[in-house]
């Protein structure tokens, strides 16, 4: 019995040896299957994390289609803004930015809209003033005079205020002039002032 139990001893040793050397390779090849799928999970999660962008940027532009539907132009754009700052990568933001560019140019003309009208509307009566001047050789003390032989109805700027005017040189001249969506004296750009002097736009505040 002694020499069976030698060669249980030997045996068991060889096992544990044997036992110890797999452990020590399963876990090396546990580490390199993790050190191999690592950049796979990192992609992986790069992915999710643009796809979930993709989802936010076609969320925020389609709100800002609803706000171009409901005329709202300025709030659709600061939308697409957003869009085109905070998810620059995504294919949303590139067509934000074509949004941009059209959204931006309609609310310009939208602004620009009355300036405009304003502008024909004094072409208008200027000719009307004309018209006046030739019949009574005199410009008319107030515009309220050319009705209604010359004008149908009160002169109003788009705003529907009325026009500013007065007679000059013993009314042989005339000043007109429009004061800007603000009514205000002065301003920049639908507050601008226009002025029109014996039927010609001149720049500038007129004393």
């Amino acid at each position: 019995m002694p020499g069976s139990e030698r060669i249980i001893k030997r045996v068991a040793s060889e096992v544990n040896a044997r036992c110890g050397e797999s452990a020590e390779v399963f876990f090396a090849r546990k580490l390199a299957r993790r050190l191999i799928a690592l950049p796979m999970i990192i992609s992986l999660i790069a992915v999710a994390g643009c796809g979930a962008d993709e989802r936010r940027a076609e969320r925020l532009r389609r709100d800002a289609m609803e706000a171009v539907d409901a005329g709202q132009l300025e709030a659709a754009i600061e939308l697409l803004q957003t869009v085109v700052d905070d998810y620059a990568n995504t294919d949303t933001a590139q067509q934000a930015t074509e949004d941009l560019k059209t959204y931006r140019n309609l609310l310009g003309a939208q602004r620009n809209f009355p300036v405009r009208q304003a502008r024909d509307t004094m072409v208008a009566l200027g000719k009307t003033l004309e018209r006046y001047r030739r019949q009574h050789r005199r410009y008319p003390a107030t515009l309220q005079q050319l009705e209604p032989q010359f004008l149908e109805r009160p002169a109003v700027d788009p705003w529907g205020r009325p026009f500013v005017y007065e007679p000059l040189r013993n009314a042989k001249g005339y000043l007109l002039a429009c004061l800007g969506e603000d009514g205000g004296s002065g301003g920049v750009g639908a507050d601008a002032d226009l002025h029109v002097r014996d039927g010609r736009f001149i720049s500038g505040a007129v004393d």
